[in-house]
This record gives C-alpha cells, structure tokens and sequence, in this order.
C-alpha cells in the first residue's frame, strides 16, 4: 500500500499539465449551480410560490446537481488514470439520462445516492439519540437546560465524531466505485466500499491531517488557493481509493496486484534516464 506521502507526490505528478481542468470544471458547476438556483428562487419563487421553488429546488438537487459528485469522481479517477481527461467527464453521469445504453446507470446512481442519504440519516440521527431524550420533558426543562443536556450533547458530539470516522472513508470510497464501475448495484457497492475502507481508516485520516496546512494557506489566500488545494485533496483521494480496490479485486480474483507505488517508481525511473536539455 503506498504511504500518504508518496500518494501526494503522485497527486502532483498527475496534476501536473493537468490543473486547469479539475478549476475550470470547479467554477463552471459553481457558476451553473448559481444560476440555477437564481431562476429557482428569483421568477419562478414570484410566480408560483415559495413552495413551488423549494420543490423545484428539491427536484433539481436530486436529479441533476447529486450525479455530478459522481461525475467529478470519475474526473479525477481519469486525470490520475489518463492523460486525457476533460471537464466534460465532470458533468457525463449527469448527461447519462438523455442515452438509452446509459440510462441504467443513471438510476442505479440516484439508488446509491439515495441510499447513502439514508445510511447517513440513520447514523448520525442514532447519534443524537442520547440529545433528543434529554429534550423530552415539561416546557420549562426545555427553555432551562441544564446540566444533564450538556452531557447529552457532549456524548452525541462524541458518536458523531466517532460515525464521522468510520463512515466518512467509506463515502469517498463509494462514490469512487460508482464513477468507475457501472456493473455494480448500489447495495453490493456499499458493502465493498466498507469492506475495502476496513483496516485502512487509521491511514486515510492520517492523509487528511496532512493537509491542514493546505487549509491554512487557503485561509492565508482568502481562499483564492482552494482552487488548487481541493483539486490536490480530491487527486490525493482517488489515489488512495484505488490502490485500496486495486488490492481488493487482486485478493478476490486472485490477479497480480500492481500498487501505485510500482508506477511512482516507473515515472521516477523514467524521469532519471531523460537527457538533461
């Protein structure tokens, strides 16, 4: 398994030549997502309603902003894979929809998407249950809580951190695999996305505590440099979701498993014997 500095060494051998596509894909989902939500929430909320804009607001989340997440992953599995990724392959999953031979697949994300939603309400609102029953009570414990709240509270804050860090690599491993795998249904996607984020949790955050400096010279920028930084995190990330299914489907199929620590090593080498201008 290829350990998280070299895993950010690679991320900026392949972006290199390669930035302007993940920033441009960035700013134009940002721009049309802005735009969306102007015509939602500007005419059509003065012509029909508030009620109206938040159900198209809904309607469009669901079924043309969500596969975008998917899209952008299969952006970077191609910027890390290929040379020849493109800002379109952000935007494809969405695109899916309007092709027969594609259609499938674009259900089969609103599935995992949905189910993902469900997973994440279903954890996080266990976590708050010790909260929620320290609300339950007269009007004036409400309106005066006390102590026995605050202890409530401290130990949801603590499940929550605990769920975060559990499932939190499994999300990012699960879209991984649905922008690069579209054979596979959204249940058995989940069960092998834990599967493979098992036993590899302690790593993953270790390579996002590596990037708090990142985070503060974003700050430093007003983030002017998170248009490289994400870019770099999300590179960062699909490298080390594939070498974590790389390794799975090479211990399942019982195929050679080839780490990207072999192909570091290869563009290293080759790097080594170009002749010096």
């Amino acid at each position: 398994m290829l350990e998280n500095k070299e895993i950010m060494n690679l991320a900026r051998r392949r972006l290199s030549g390669n930035w302007l596509t993940p920033i441009f894909a960035s700013i134009l989902f940002i721009v049309g997502y802005i735009f969306l939500m102007a015509i939602v929430y500007i005419p059509i909320n003065s012509l029909f309603g508030e009620n109206t804009s938040y159900i198209i607001d809904i309607v469009l989340e669901i079924f043309l902003i969500a596969p975008t997440y998917i899209g952008f992953a299969y952006l970077f599995y191609k910027i890390v894979t290929s040379d020849n990724a493109n800002i379109a392959d952000a935007f494809k999953p969405v695109g899916f929809i309007f092709k027969k031979d594609k259609r499938k697949t674009y259900w089969r994300n609103l599935r995992a998407l949905l189910l993902l939603g469900v997973c994440s309400v279903v954890i996080y609102g266990i976590c708050f249950i010790p909260m929620f029953f320290s609300l339950i009570g007269s009007q004036d414990q409400v309106n005066n809580l006390n102590g026995f709240f605050y202890v409530t509270f401290a130990i949801s804050m603590i499940l929550v951190s605990i769920a975060m860090i559990l499932f939190v690599p499994t999300y990012n491993a699960f879209l991984y695999k649905l922008a690069t795998d579209e054979s596979i249904n959204a249940i058995p996607c989940l069960k092998q996305s834990y599967k493979v984020t098992v036993g590899n949790r302690y790593q993953y955050w270790c390579l996002n505590f590596r990037f708090i400096g990142w985070a503060l010279l974003c700050c430093v920028t007003f983030g002017i440099a998170l248009l490289w930084v994400v870019p770099f995190i999300y590179t960062s990330y699909t490298i080390f979701c594939k070498e974590l299914f790389d390794k799975y489907n090479a211990t399942t199929t019982g195929n050679t498993y080839v780490s990207a620590e072999d192909t570091l090593k290869e563009e290293s080498q080759k790097e080594e014997t170009l002749p010096e201008e």
